[in-house]
């Protein structure tokens, strides 16, 4: 009773979303427990979430057939265009304008805006003619077609009095909104549901992690991170714990330094950076590159030898 107290005439698509809300949260309860980690609740929630879109697709490009029992030539035409809901809905405002038992008087009083009053109701409404757009409850709530614009069309003699091609993109089966992405990668299915940006926006540099993503992705260069500092020696881990405190810092600070990083070196390289041990010997951290000849770059650019 609360979920419609003085709701006005605000959309809600046929039904109270606040209870469809509540009844998702409710099944997702029997999913998620209190034990789980976060990062398996998100995980867990992007499958579900793929798994409904592709649910939802597949409706979209499934073999059948359909059978509407007393529909006339406009209505099947209708059927191809749009989904089974969209098209019950507009059959009930078809049935509605064929059934005579509503009139209206209408009036110019704009070019292409035709003002419409109900006999039985005393209900006004305006319809666009350009558009075919009406200001009445249902078409503004569900973004299909009224018996109010089958009125004007009619009184217009146009052949269709259904406005079938300025039906919302929404509803219709071919839409680009509505048409499952083929050429994604089978590495990540949570993004190859819909197309739902233009082709030139789809590229990486256009693509935004959310906090999760990027927590995950940090959290997994670090255990490797981590796991190779444990493998060196104890001066070695000191130095690369001081370097990584400088870098703790500039990621505080959001400046990205930049390492140069010198070809791959040789096996033998590597063993004498690791045997350093003396107290003159030890590698120093080096944010760029020497640019002479007088040092010799041990380790990917980042380490270098002092001469003796």
């Amino acid at each position: 009773m609360w979920a419609v107290y003085e709701r006005g005439h605000v959309a809600h698509l046929g039904n109270h979303t606040n209870n469809r809300l509540e009844s998702a949260w409710g099944a997702l309860k029997d999913i998620l427990k209190p034990e789980m980690e976060l990062d398996e609740c998100v995980e867990t929630l992007y499958f579900l979430q793929t798994t409904a879109e592709l649910e939802y697709a597949s409706r979209f490009n499934v073999l059948g057939s359909r059978v509407y029992h007393g529909a006339d030539e406009m209505l099947l035409r209708l059927a191809v265009l749009v989904s089974p809901h969209a098209f019950e809905l507009i059959r009930k405002e078809y049935e509605l304008f064929k059934s005579g038992s509503l009139s209206y008087e209408g009036r110019w009083i704009q070019d292409k805006i035709v003002h419409m009053r109900s006999h039985a109701t005393g209900g006004e409404y305006t319809v666009n003619t350009s558009t075919f757009v009406c200001s009445c409850f249902f078409m503004r709530t569900m973004l299909l077609p009224c018996h109010h614009t089958m009125f004007v069309r009619s009184s217009m003699n146009k052949k269709k009095v259904i406005p079938i091609n300025y039906i919302h993109a929404r509803w219709l089966l071919q839409s680009e909104v509505n048409r499952p992405e083929e050429d994604e990668s089978d590495d990540d299915i949570s993004f190859a549901a819909f197309r739902v940006q233009a082709s030139h926006m789809r590229s990486v540099e256009h693509a935004v992690l959310n906090g999760s993503s990027k927590w995950k992705t940090g959290m997994d260069i670090a255990a490797g991170v981590v796991e190779a500092m444990c493998s060196q020696g104890t001066p070695t881990f000191v130095k690369m714990a001081e370097a990584l405190r400088g870098f703790r810092e500039c990621a505080r600070r959001g400046a990205v330094p930049i390492i140069s990083v010198d070809p791959p070196c040789s096996e033998r390289a590597v063993e004498r950076v690791v045997e350093v041990t003396s107290e003159e010997d030890r590698p120093e951290f080096q944010n760029q590159m020497p640019d002479n000849g007088d040092t010799d770059v041990e380790r990917d650019g980042i380490f270098r030898r002092r001469e003796k």
